[in-house]
């Protein structure tokens, strides 16, 4: 990643339009810029610091530099990654270890006399690669030109005179194969976000690409794919540098995202159904707590199942979706994907199950539950299918979390299985109507057509909103919202008896909060989350 003329020692020689691009002060302990597991390869970069700084420049070129009220700051040594969540530094004749606390934080835990033969910095081979390696994959569109279309053919699209690749392919013809880092992946698996064009969701989408790429994909290189209605290449570019991730843009047709003909007939304005000039909508009368502008329901229909017709999408063998505010918010320690493939698995989802209150399906199950009658399905025929309705056939209300999961683009659009369940859906059109959640939509058709050893639920890292999981296994780290970090998410709800309307979820040991916390950092339990904020906030 380059550096730009405005960096300096105050944001760790990154663009400043990088989301971690800010001076990190921290009380009573050392202040530190790079980190041990992604370790920066900019030159130095000769700019002033800020005024009077105080802590320590971890440099991309192994050298430290100490401000301490100093303008200048003091060359002090040079510094090395020691492993995976360690960094010791050689600083004025004193040997300094340094440990991870959260996604960019590091605290010192010993501080020894005594010389240390100082090295220059060793990347790690994957982080060597990938910042070496040239990238070839552009972030503006081709312009259209006779013959263009005919020369590209399968490997990409035009549409409305801008021409996109599709991965693995890029170049002018869309003809060269981008084969990505030799790393362990599934071959023809994508990523995939929906892109938008509000600066909340921009910024929201760059700090997941670069979480995506430092908690998971730096260790796979899977190819990400940014779906979009049409993107200004002011934002195309932004999205492009947010991470070190080889990201394509697909451009989703008027048809497939908005039908103009269930749009002829659709109910419900293009604002939201819950504000007060619809006091009969459903969602006001249940008062409503989500956004259901006619956007909303278009990205609900998408994830639902349209998604998968896409050219960028069929041609996968699996695809792992994300919110554009859903990330992983610790290291992905499983492949998601390949563990639902080694499985044999259709669609994978976090262990983390939500709840629908009552009357908010708005009669999707009801009209599930015709479907299963009609295509002569068992309704209680699978383990989930069992969770989700009583021996009454009544719904309960539970639902997987559809913002992030990993499918089977074969599965979904199967006719003879969920692809005929979500073409009776769309026949409804109920995601015009009645507003219906992708997130529970996709889990009814999962429950009605996947068999029971299909369905992987996964104990990956990962957090959307006021949403946390950590996984599940020995000694797993603890969901900790720290609200004054480097990065944060939108939240599109801060009320709600919610804590915190700012921040970023991260994955923290005991020992890393209790480091916070010794440092000036104060804390607050609520359930099985914590929430944490720097205390001269």
């Amino acid at each position: 990643q380059g550096a730009s003329s405005s960096a300096g020692p105050y944001d760790h020689g990154l663009r400043m339009e990088d989301p971690v691009g800010k001076w990190l002060p921290w009380p009573k302990g050392a202040t530190f810029f790079g980190d041990s597991r992604w370790n920066w390869t900019q030159p130095d970069i000769q700019e002033s610091a800020p005024t009077a700084p105080t802590g320590l420049w971890f440099r991309g070129d192994g050298t430290v530099q100490h401000f301490n009220g100093s303008q200048d700051g003091v060359q002090g040594g040079s510094w090395e990654a020691t492993d995976e969540d360690g960094v010791t530094a050689a600083l004025d004749g004193e040997k300094l270890l340094f440990h991870r606390i959260g996604v960019n934080m590091l605290e010192l835990s010993q501080q020894s006399a005594g010389a240390l033969q100082p090295r220059r910095l060793n990347l790690s081979a994957r982080t060597g690669k990938a910042q070496e390696r040239q990238r070839s994959i552009s972030s503006d569109p081709l312009e259209e030109v006779p013959g263009l279309s005919w020369l590209i053919g399968s490997n990409g699209r035009c549409v409305d005179g801008l021409c996109e690749c599709f991965p693995p392919f890029t170049g002018a013809t869309c003809s060269t194969e981008d084969a990505g880092l030799a790393l362990p992946h599934v071959e023809g698996a994508v990523i995939w976000y929906l892109a938008h064009t509000s600066e909340d969701d921009v910024s929201d989408l760059c700090t997941s690409l670069l979480l995506l790429w430092r908690h998971f994909n730096e260790f796979h290189d899977y190819p990400v794919v940014l779906f979009h209605e049409g993107l200004p290449l002011e934002v195309r570019r932004r999205l492009a540098r947010a991470s070190s991730n080889r990201v394509w843009f697909a451009r989703m047709t008027q048809e497939e995202f908005r039908p103009a003909a269930a749009l002829a007939t659709t109910s419900g304005p293009d604002a939201p159904l819950e504000r007060s000039v619809h006091p009969q909508s459903f969602r006001r009368a249940s008062s409503g707590w989500n956004h259901h502008s006619l956007g909303y329901r278009a990205v609900s229909r998408w994830q639902a199942g349209a998604a998968f017709y896409h050219p960028a999408l069929q041609r996968a063998t699996y695809a792992m979706y994300l919110d554009t505010d859903a990330y992983f918010p610790g290291f992905a320690d499983i492949d998601p994907i390949a563990q639902v493939k080694e499985q044999g698995g259709v669609y994978g989802c976090s262990r983390l199950f939500g709840q629908i209150p009552t009357g908010r399906e708005n009669h999707l199950w009801e009209a599930s539950l015709l479907y299963i009658f009609a295509r002569r399905r068992d309704p209680w025929g699978s383990a989930l299918l069992q969770y989700l309705v009583d021996e009454n056939l009544k719904f309960r209300g539970g639902t997987g979390f559809v913002d992030f999961h990993v499918a089977a683009p074969s599965f979904f659009t199967d006719m003879s299985g969920y692809g005929d369940y979500f073409r009776f859906l769309d026949s409804l059109g109920g995601w015009w109507n009645h507003a219906w959640y992708s997130t529970l939509a996709v889990t009814l058709g999962v429950a009605i057509w996947a068999r029971d050893e299909q369905v992987v639920l996964l104990n990956t890292p990962y957090a959307h909103q006021a949403s946390c999981f950590c996984g599940r296994r020995d000694e797993r780290p603890l969901c900790v919202n720290h609200a004054d970090g480097l990065l944060t998410m939108s939240y599109w709800s801060p009320g709600h008896g919610r804590i915190s309307n700012r921040g970023l979820w991260l994955c923290w040991s005991q020992e890393q909060l209790d480091a916070f916390q010794r440092y000036g950092g104060a804390c607050r339990e609520s359930g099985t989350n914590t929430f944490c904020w720097d205390q001269a906030k």
